[in-house]
């Protein structure tokens, strides 16, 4: 009876190691840093993945990643998408920007070149010149309309500038972001499908 007891005690363990590991994997957070630390030869502000249904809110994470010698004072990320499946709702401060009290606006505008698309510019400005340490610098909320068709995949592009916390601030050159996607899906992604759809 009792290594009975030690076995189902020893698979429960097992099983619940596997649905943290999974749960961590699929958050955005996660993805972004572990695509950020990916052959690292320069600052990048990358824009997380996501998996959300028609109708829901959805988050995607910009996270910032420095080398040591890169000092960034402000970072800004244009970020464009289809406004017909999808409409941004707000910007959440990230705790690396929380760290030294930066500033976090988003703005939102239509696409004079394509009314098909609108565009969101983040922008993360530090106070009293004080470098932004890599991480998580904001959180971007958007909504997928209801009437968004299952099984496709919003693709939003990231165009990345930065200045540098000299006094005058200098441009950041190069510096790469890589793009955003949202995958909707008809039902709500379990953490094995995020896990799966993350890591592919």
């Amino acid at each position: 009876m009792l290594l009975e007891e030690d076995k189902l005690s020893k698979l429960t363990s097992f099983r619940l190691t596997i649905l943290a590991v999974a749960v961590l994997v699929s958050d955005p957070l996660f993805t972004a840093t572990a695509r950020a630390q990916r052959d690292l030869v320069g600052p990048r502000l990358d824009l997380s993945f996501a998996a959300q249904t028609p109708g829901s809110e959805v988050s995607l994470v910009l996270y910032l990643s420095v080398p040591p010698d890169v000092k960034i004072g402000t970072a800004i990320s244009k970020i464009t998408f289809p406004n017909r499946v999808l409409s941004f709702q707000r910007v959440v401060k990230g705790l690396s920007s929380e760290l030294v009290n930066a500033e976090v606006t988003a703005v939102v505008n239509v696409d004079s070149d394509n009314l098909q698309n609108s565009v969101v510019t983040v922008a993360v400005s530090s106070r009293e010149r004080k470098a932004i340490p890599g991480g998580a610098v904001a959180d971007l909320r958007f909504k997928i309309y209801e009437r968004t068709q299952t099984g496709q995949t919003i693709r939003l592009k990231n165009v990345i500038t930065a200045l540098t916390t000299d006094d005058p601030p200098k441009p950041v050159k190069p510096i790469m972001g890589e793009n955003g996607e949202i995958r909707v899906t008809a039902t709500v992604p379990s953490p094995v499908f995020s896990c799966f759809f993350y890591m592919h």
